[in-house]
């Protein structure tokens, strides 16, 4: 009887070893300086370490990125926990890589601590611009709103961090809009137009997890049935696609959500919009006439149009030519139209993509139809023929062009 436990025992330890997934473990690509944590608020401000880990150590139970820290008086990306040879300390972030890929992100890509740098966003917050309305937002997050047990919009919105909605460092990534999950990379690799990026979930950090705070316009697969995926994550000039897989070759490959890259203007507005607007106390508005830069597609589309009036709707309308007059038309929308067939992406073709800003009942900018070397754009109720340029300096480069 005795025996019989021990094996029914032994057999339980392997289906728990075999079920969790591998501690992601990191090696650390030069001599760097550490700290220990002495408070939670502690800052790096000075150039005392109270360690140096050697180049080559190997380091784990790493925490999320956080893009406030201070190194030397400079403002940094760091990790507010590391665990190296039994002891927790804080370090910057990107001087570590997993110890199983052979690959790095494009320093392009990484999170930057400059408030003034460009950074990506979840697409919808671009929505925010177009309608000048906040409360467009919360179909979106009201999971997020849910969870933060104030008693008004208002009050809700002032937590709101809405510029950390991506971060990306060579050993962490956050994703999310409001509220983010936290993943642990195992392996990154270069793939056309992109990167895969095998991750596990960031346990260290459940904390901070809150399931039900997901936004509704990210969609990723439940821990329990995914403790190890890859994301895909596909450059499309100011748009990144992020889509995720559980199968190492990426045959099941599922649309997650859509980021655009926004510069200072967009993002300061949105900050000062989001968290502080008040229709009584502080009734702010967005100012349009500062906005001369808009997402967009390489193919010149957009998921949202830019705000009537800002300086960019009337850039991206010169950048036309119409090759035919104006006629009226009257198309019928309907409310639940069908999503637009995805192109095919590098490798695999990807799932269809059902994103929630093609279910409105509206006609958005980006509906442009390819005819002839021109196109059809449908705007308040008009059908107008035309010509865009191929190539618009406005476009920003993919990282992975290097020509």
């Amino acid at each position: 009887m005795l025996r019989k436990n021990i094996v029914i025992i032994f057999l339980v330890c392997v289906a728990i070893q075999v079920a969790s997934p591998e501690e992601a473990q990191f090696r650390v690509l030069d001599d760097t300086p550490a700290w220990i944590p002495r408070t939670v608020d502690t800052l790096f401000t000075d150039s005392t370490a109270d360690i140096i880990i050697p180049r080559g150590s190997i380091i784990s139970e790493v925490s999320h990125p956080s893009p406030h820290f201070l190194i030397n008086g400079n403002p940094s990306v760091g990790h507010i926990s590391v665990f190296f040879e039994g002891t927790r300390y804080r370090i910057a972030a990107n001087t570590f890589v997993p110890i199983d890929t052979e690959e790095l992100f494009h320093e392009s890509f990484l999170t930057s601590a400059n408030p003034q740098a460009e950074i990506w966003v979840n697409s919808y917050f671009l929505k925010v611009v177009h309608s000048a309305d906040r409360n467009v937002l919360i179909p979106y997050e009201q999971g997020w709103i849910d969870t933060r047990g104030t008693d008004d919009i208002e009050t809700s919105f002032l937590q709101a961090n809405f510029d950390r909605s991506l971060e990306i460092t060579q050993g962490t990534v956050s994703i999310g809009g409001l509220s983010r999950d936290q993943f642990l990379i195992k392996r990154i690799e270069h793939i056309p137009s992109g990167y895969r990026v095998t991750v596990t979930w960031n346990t260290r950090m459940d904390g901070y997890y809150w399931p039900r705070a997901r936004s509704a316009g990210v969609n990723l697969p439940s821990r329990n049935a995914a403790p190890v995926f890859c994301l895909y994550f596909i450059f499309d000039c100011d748009y990144l696609d992020v889509y995720y897989s559980t199968d190492r070759y990426g045959l099941d490959r599922v649309f997650s959500t859509s980021f655009v890259r926004i510069d200072y203007e967009i993002r300061s507005q949105l900050n000062e919009f989001i968290r502080y607007y008040h229709p009584e106390y502080h009734p702010i508005s967005l100012n349009l006439e500062r906005i001369t830069f808009w997402p967009r597609r390489a193919d010149g589309t957009m998921d949202f149009p830019p705000p009537a009036g800002s300086p960019v709707a009337g850039e991206i309308l010169a950048e036309t030519a119409f090759i035919a007059t104006e006629f009226e038309i009257h198309a019928h929308v309907p409310e639940e139209p069908p999503p637009p067939a995805a192109e095919a992406m590098p490798e695999v073709q990807p799932a269809p993509v059902a994103e929630a800003q093609s279910r409105e009942n509206e006609v958005p900018l980006r509906a442009l139809l390819a005819i002839a070397g021109g196109a059809v754009a449908v705007v308040g109720g008009l059908a107008v023929l035309l010509a865009r340029k191929k190539d618009s300096t406005s476009h920003r480069r993919n990282p992975f062009d290097h020509s």
